[in-house]
């Protein structure tokens, strides 16, 4: 085999070279891999993807000047039947949407990848109450519970396994018992 043949048209050498070649055109022209980062807006909510944009708006003598494109977010609340009660979300209408198709927020919540979850402590705090509540019901697949890191450190329960009963809020009351002592004790019902 001639030392020229290697880099032929239908070489292995030469697929291999050109293939590196389009998956640093995808990745970033640059070299400094994708692009992942999030605005501060985006970290506080469930936008499943969605960002803010930037671009130009282009008039009709074409003098181009910057602007830039908002998702479409919602205030919105969405039932948990792990939790037996509403959670509140700022949500894009993409990820309303997708709730819907993964079948509600619960499973929407154990499907999002760690890196859409690890800079968002609100969505983190709610996706591992609702990890809570569904491994102490059995629910929990194998998966997630490694993926919560509960196969390590199990978590404590939150609230009652019964999905009938709707857990009630902590009240306290003082009271002042008959004992020797003039102390108030405080009990939560």
């Amino acid at each position: 085999m001639n030392f020229f043949n290697i880099f032929t048209r239908n070489s292995p050498l030469n697929a291999l070279v050109s293939n590196l070649r389009y998956t640093r055109k995808i990745t970033n022209e640059k070299g400094h891999g994708p692009n992942l980062h999030r605005s501060n807006r985006a970290k506080r909510g469930l936008y499943h993807g969605k960002d803010v944009r930037f671009g130009n708006s282009i008039s009709h003598s074409h003098a181009k000047t910057r602007r830039s494109w908002h998702p479409n977010v919602q205030n919105k609340r969405v039932w948990s039947q792990a939790l037996n009660d509403w959670i509140r979300f700022q949500m894009t209408t993409t990820a309303i949407k997708k709730v819907d198709d993964y079948g509600g927020i619960d499973n929407y919540l154990l499907s999002l990848d760690e890196k859409t979850v690890r800079d968002s402590n609100y969505v983190t705090k709610q996706r591992n109450i609702v990890g809570s509540i569904l491994y102490h019901q059995g629910k929990l697949k194998p998966y997630h519970i490694k993926l919560l890191g509960f196969d390590v450190n199990p978590p404590d329960l939150i609230f009652p396994t019964s999905t009938t009963e709707k857990p009630t809020k902590l009240t306290r009351v003082n009271i002042k018992t008959d004992d020797d002592d003039d102390d108030i004790h405080t009990v939560h019902l």
